[in-house]
């Protein structure tokens, strides 16, 4: 049997085969104290470039796992920039150190517990020997610990950056899933994240 949400259209999984959507994240404004709302979230579908609309067979141009892999890293580490995983693993602040998320402060040995895999975490420094079962447990488990940052305060000493809190898991899981299945509906057989990661 396949994981939960990565089998295609079985009953009761989680990333299921042809959902269309569009990327979910618009930059912030410049803002030393930012509340979020629903319209910082969503942004209109991309457009069809040249290549696709040039196309005899309209079909979306499908991708490898290596771009797979590329694609999600690159989308992760938005995320991961805007504070979308600062609840559950942590912050880290030039003036406090670390603070540790939700899940503790060793988050590669959270990974193993809950994954029973190594070499997983950290993301960038291993997802290029993952084959497609890691990427996919991994693409579950981000989803079971994102939540949108609904404040953003600028710390400016030493340029720490941007502190984020308020966090809303089902805000956060949503634009998750809205941004990953843009990547997943042109890989393979066509795979979607369902609300239940």
């Amino acid at each position: 049997m396949v994981p939960d949400a990565l089998s295609g259209h079985r009953n009761g999984d989680s990333i299921e085969r042809g959902h269309e959507g569009g990327f979910g994240l618009r930059a912030l404004a410049n803002a030393q104290s930012l509340k979020y709302d629903g319209r910082m979230s969503m942004q209109s579908p991309p457009r069809l470039y040249y290549s696709a609309r040039a196309s005899s067979d309209r079909e979306v141009p499908r991708i490898d796992l290596d771009t797979l892999k590329t694609l999600f890293l690159s989308s992760y580490e938005h995320l991961a920039f805007n504070g979308y995983f600062d609840e559950a693993f942590g912050s880290h602040c030039v003036d406090a150190g670390f603070t540790e998320g939700t899940i503790g402060s060793a988050v590669d040995a959270y990974v193993l517990f809950t994954l029973m895999k190594k070499d997983i975490w950290p993301i960038k420094e291993n997802i290029s020997a993952y084959n497609e079962s890691d990427l996919f447990d991994v693409v579950e488990f981000l989803h079971d610990h994102v939540s949108r940052p609904r404040q953003k305060d600028w710390h400016s000493w030493d340029n720490c950056g941007y502190h984020y809190g308020d966090f809303d898991a089902a805000l956060g899981k949503a634009d998750y899933r809205e941004r990953i299945n843009k990547l997943l509906q042109r890989y393979g057989d066509t795979y979607e994240l369902n609300e239940r990661g």
